[in-house]
Parts: structure tokens; C-alpha cells; sequence
């Protein structure tokens, strides 16, 4: 019997240790959801911001672009790399998804599947990178390539921030995607009149101006967990020094509290009664006899019944 209960609980504690092993890596999620079969329930979109998230830092060719199908696909694949940027640069990522929807047809054109130019950023003289020839204002312009799209989100927001003509964007408030697409265009980003009326048409069918209320927000709730710790910093510091000054004050009183009742020990003050000698006072409250006499401005020993003596304190 006794036999038959050790082997329950060793085969117990066997298919624990299985189990156990068997729990799978919280990373393993969003690797597999990328390889689900289309049979089930995921939209071609999620598969395509999987994508991204797996994919974001390895080459792309023409043949990763063909999952995306319309702005919806597109959107929904780049729509976190956009707000990342907008927190890291402050491009509006209404603006930024914006771009790369009209430059790129949805990530369908020619150009962004041979060189993942999602901006349709040209080479200009400072670009030591990678390039392609495509027709636009002129037969044959130089344009960036880049290795994958993310490499073009970083460089767009760079091109940006880094150049004077667009440095008045930045003035503009982050949620004010009409001045910036107007203001985009104004600066000389693309040579098409209508190019900033294009923009806020595609910001405004698929409401892009919630990706910078969301940045924001989380910038906030950032700034206030911040603003947070930075009060409760302040107030641990206080603490610390009130609970010092305590310390100190306590030091202080406890010391003053020593005397006193040292003091009170003594008595203060001693009546001379009939066989008090200078001698047996001195000894009795531990001072000197010189001490004593200084204190009571004494020029001799002698003492008369019922004097009254200040008694100094010991050292």
C-alpha cells in the first residue's frame, strides 16, 4: 500500500516537471502569429504589422510587399513605427503614415518595392548611400534605397528635423496635422500644388489623427510617471532631512535632558547642615573642592549651618 502511494506521487511530480517545461515563451506568440495559416481569423493587416515587428530589421525585397492591398493593410503595419518616430522626433505619425500612403500607393509602387523608399526622399548631395533610378520631376532621378521600410521611417524623420526649411514645422502644435501637411508642402517637400490637401483627405478617411493622440498620451502618462517619481524623490529626500534634524534636535535634548536630571540629581543647590565640611560636600556631588568654592565666591573653608551653596557641575 505504502509502495503504491510513492509511486502516485512520483508520477505526480513527473508530469509537473513535463508540464512545466512545456509552458511556452511569452515571445513565441508574435513569432507564430506572423506564421498563422490565412485559414484563420487573423486580417491580412495584423499579419502585415506582425510582419513588420518580425521582419522590421532584415532586408526587404519586392516579394515582402505583396501582402499589403490597400491603405487599410498598410496602416495597420506601420502605424506603431510611425508613433515611435513621432515620439523620438515629433513628426506627427498622422503625417507620417500620411506620406507614406500617398508616396508609396499603400505599398505598392515601383519605387518603394526596389528601393523600400516609403517617402519618396531623393538622394540630394549629403546621401553616401545605396540609391535607384526612377522618373518623377525628371527621367531617371536619384532616390535613397534603404535596407528595409523602418530604415526609411528613421531617415525620413532625420531628413526633417535636420533641415532648415521644415524647422518652423516644429513650431506647430503635434496634433495640428492641417498645418502640417499645408506647412509640408509650403516648405518645398513635393513639387504638386495639392500635395498637402492629399495628405488631410487620407489623415481624415482613416482618422490617422488618433496615432497622435495616442502618442501623446502615452507621453503624458511617461511625463507624469516621471513627474511622479521626481515628487516622491522629493519627498523621501525631506524625509530623510526632517527625520536628521529630528535626529539631531533628538541628540540635542536627550543631552540637555542628561544634564538636567544630573542637575536635579544633584540638587542644584546643597543647605550646609551640622558636620558638612567643603571635603564631604565636594565628594558627595563628585566636583572639586575649588570648584565648589569658585561657585560660592568662598575665601576660606569654613562654613556656617543652614548656608546655602550653588553646586557647580562635574566635569
Amino acid at each position: 500500500m505504502q509502495q503504491k502511494s510513492l509511486l502516485t506521487y512520483f508520477l505526480a511530480a513527473i508530469a509537473l516537471v513535463v508540464m512545466s517545461s512545456c509552458t511556452p515563451n511569452p515571445n513565441v506568440y508574435s513569432i507564430a502569429r506572423s506564421t498563422t495559416p490565412e485559414s484563420q481569423t487573423l486580417t491580412l493587416g495584423e499579419r502585415a504589422k506582425d510582419f513588420v515587428g518580425n521582419s522590421g530589421l532584415k532586408s526587404w525585397s519586392a516579394k515582402d510587399y505583396e501582402r499589403f492591398n490597400d491603405e487599410k493593410d498598410y496602416i495597420a503595419a506601420f502605424a506603431e513605427p510611425a508613433m515611435k518616430e513621432m515620439k523620438l522626433y515629433g513628426v506627427p505619425a498622422s503625417i507620417t503614415l500620411a506620406q507614406g500612403i500617398l508616396e508609396t500607393n499603400a505599398g505598392r509602387s515601383k519605387l518603394v518595392k526596389e528601393s523600400n523608399n516609403h517617402f519618396g526622399i531623393k538622394c540630394h548631395d549629403s546621401w553616401k548611400g545605396e540609391s535607384v533610378s526612377h522618373d518623377d520631376d525628371a527621367a531617371g532621378e536619384c532616390f535613397r534605397k534603404y535596407r528595409n521600410p523602418l530604415s526609411s521611417y528613421r531617415d525620413h524623420s532625420q531628413f526633417l528635423t535636420s533641415r532648415p526649411r521644415y524647422s518652423s514645422l516644429f513650431e506647430l502644435r503635434a496634433t495640428d496635422y492641417k498645418e502640417w501637411a499645408h506647412g509640408l508642402r509650403a516648405a518645398g517637400y513635393a513639387t504638386d500644388k495639392s500635395y498637402g490637401d492629399k495628405l488631410i483627405r487620407i489623415i481624415e478617411k482613416h482618422d490617422l489623427a488618433q496615432y497622435d493622440q495616442q502618442t501623446i498620451g502615452k507621453r503624458k502618462r511617461m511625463l507624469k510617471r516621471d513627474s511622479r517619481k521626481e515628487r516622491l524623490a522629493e519627498v523621501i529626500n525631506d524625509t530623510r532631512n526632517k527625520l536628521a534634524e529630528t535626529t539631531r534636535r533628538t541628540k540635542r535634548m536627550s543631552k540637555e535632558a542628561t544634564n538636567q536630571i544630573a542637575d536635579a540629581g544633584r540638587g542644584l543647590a546643597h543647605r550646609v547642615t551640622p558636620g558638612d565640611t567643603l571635603y564631604s560636600i565636594a565628594k558627595r556631588y563628585e566636583v572639586s573642592i575649588d570648584a565648589l568654592k569658585k561657585m560660592n565666591i568662598l575665601d576660606s573653608d569654613t562654613l556656617s549651618v543652614g548656608q546655602i551653596l550653588e553646586i557647580p557641575r562635574s566635569n
